[in-house]
C-alpha cells in the first residue's frame, strides 16, 4: 500500500545485478534503482515471471501519469513476461517519463510504454 511514487527524494540507491539463468521473480523497478543482467548477450538473463521487469506509472491520477516516475533503469536481459496490464495487452510495462533508460533487452511480448488507467492517453515516446 501507500502512495505509489514514494521514494522520490530518498537518500539510498540500489543496483540488482543478475547472474546468466533464468528468473521468474517480478522485479518491480522504483526509484534511484537500477537492474542489471550481467550476461554477454540480453538473451544470457532471462525474466520469465508474469510482471518480469517492470515499473509502473508513479501516480494512478491522470493528470501525472508518468511524469514523475524517473531516475531508474534497466539494462542487459530478455523478458518473456505476459502480465496483461489493461485490455488485452500484455507483455514488459515501462511506463516512465525521463532519466529512466531502457537499454539491451529483448521483449518477446509487447512493450508498454505507458499505463493506461482512467482514461489517460499515451504520451509521448523518444
Amino acid at each position: 500500500g501507500g502512495k505509489k511514487d514514494h521514494g522520490q527524494f530518498a537518500t539510498k540507491n540500489f543496483a540488482f545485478l543478475f547472474k546468466p539463468g533464468f528468473y521468474t521473480d517480478d522485479i518491480p523497478v522504483g526509484f534511484y534503482t537500477q537492474v542489471l543482467g550481467l550476461g554477454m548477450s540480453p538473451n544470457d538473463v532471462e525474466f520469465a515471471g508474469p510482471k518480469g521487469v517492470y515499473c509502473e506509472e508513479g501516480s494512478t491520477d491522470y493528470h501525472v501519469g508518468a511524469l514523475d516516475t524517473f531516475w531508474r533503469g534497466a539494462e542487459g536481459f530478455r523478458s518473456t513476461s505476459n502480465y496483461t496490464w489493461f485490455g488485452e495487452t500484455s507483455g514488459m510495462l515501462w511506463a516512465v517519463s525521463q532519466a529512466a533508460p531502457l537499454r539491451r533487452v529483448h521483449v518477446d511480448n509487447d512493450l508498454l510504454l505507458f499505463q493506461y488507467e482512467k482514461g489517460d492517453a499515451a504520451g509521448y515516446a523518444s
